[in-house]
């Protein structure tokens, strides 16, 4: 009748209908979900899910930011005091990226990705943007391993531009023609005879990554905004349980399930480097992000309708 509120109702066939469609949806997503976590908990690694899961393929890398002279960071006065790795300690697990920064500029620890998150800090601190690269091994990047470097505007002695630094081997990497930048390593060429410029004591004066490495490799890129907003969000929300590996599963997973992990931007071209099976393994990680994410909107889902019909239940005193 006409100023009545009109109702949805569902014919019994089509209200069985939709709750079998529901549960067929719900055992799918389970399926996959328990398919991804087979695979980068068995087979794989979880690093190697980090890894698959943040790769996107777009047809041009972002480009680095323009930067004037009076912000080129003086490398070697910002990383020169960082003190010999020791040999006898483990890495550890790092979500607070400042005490990252403690760890490796402070006690000369850590490995290429956390130097490399540390150095960004850094230069996130002093307002200079940077771009983290990543350099995939064919063979290692399953487990999530490889090489990372960080790009910038440097001055290094008479050098001032663009160049990757490398904190790991602690210094920047020289080929003929001077400092090596992103584009020299998209070439996949080896650098026979390149030279590490050291910006410590310690430091190297070579290095097994700009060799043989880079001719099986595929490079990738993340850039300053979405790691600085990542480390933002990190450095506000980060709780020390004295757990890091929890600590890890539970901040990292929970910031790709909701957007703010920063993405390893890659062109097809560099992702038909890796082989068919880790090319599955990326697809499979983002349905593994995908499907927590529908699983949570479908059980958000079920509680609300669960409530509705609870508070829609006749009274005790209705009934009687």
């Amino acid at each position: 009748m006409p100023g009545q509120a009109s109702y949805l109702v569902l014919l019994p066939r089509q209200i069985a209908l939709l709750e079998r469609s529901w549960w067929f949806s719900y055992r799918l997503l389970v399926g996959v979900l328990l398919l991804g976590i087979a695979n980068f908990w068995g087979f794989s690694s979880p690093n190697g899910f980090t890894k698959c899961a943040s790769i996107v393929s777009v047809q041009e890398l972002p480009r680095a930011e323009r930067v004037d002279a009076p912000y080129y960071v003086d490398i070697r006065d910002l990383v020169g005091s960082i003190p010999e790795p020791p040999s006898d300690s483990p890495d550890r697990t790092f979500v607070d990226p400042d005490l990252r920064v403690k760890y490796v500029f402070g006690e000369g620890k850590g490995d290429c990705s956390q130097r490399s998150r540390a150095l960004a800090r850094q230069l996130q601190i002093r307002s200079i943007p940077y771009r983290i690269i990543w350099v995939m091994h064919d063979s290692e990047t399953r487990s999530g391993f490889g090489h990372t470097v960080v790009e910038s505007a440097i001055q290094l002695d008479d050098f001032r531009g663009t160049a990757i630094v490398d904190l790991l081997e602690g210094g920047v990497p020289f080929g003929a023609r001077g400092p090596l930048k992103l584009e020299d390593l998209l070439a996949h060429k080896p650098f026979p005879d390149h030279l590490i410029k050291p910006l410590a004591k310690w430091a190297d004066d070579e290095s097994p990554y700009y060799g043989q490495f880079l001719e099986d490799s595929a490079v990738g890129v993340s850039t300053s905004d979405e790691v600085n907003r990542y480390a933002d969000a990190m450095a506000a929300w980060y709780v020390d349980t004295g757990y890091p590996r929890f600590e890890k599963l539970f901040y990292i997973l929970g910031a790709m399930v909701f957007g703010k992990y920063p993405n390893v931007y890659m062109t097809p071209t560099e992702i038909a480097r890796f082989d068919h099976w880790f090319r599955f393994e990326i697809f499979l990680a983002r349905a593994l992000v995908w499907t927590i994410r529908i699983l949570m909107l479908m059980a958000t889902a079920q509680m609300l309708v669960t409530l509705w019909n609870w508070s829609r239940r006749p009274s005790t005193k209705a009934r009687t």
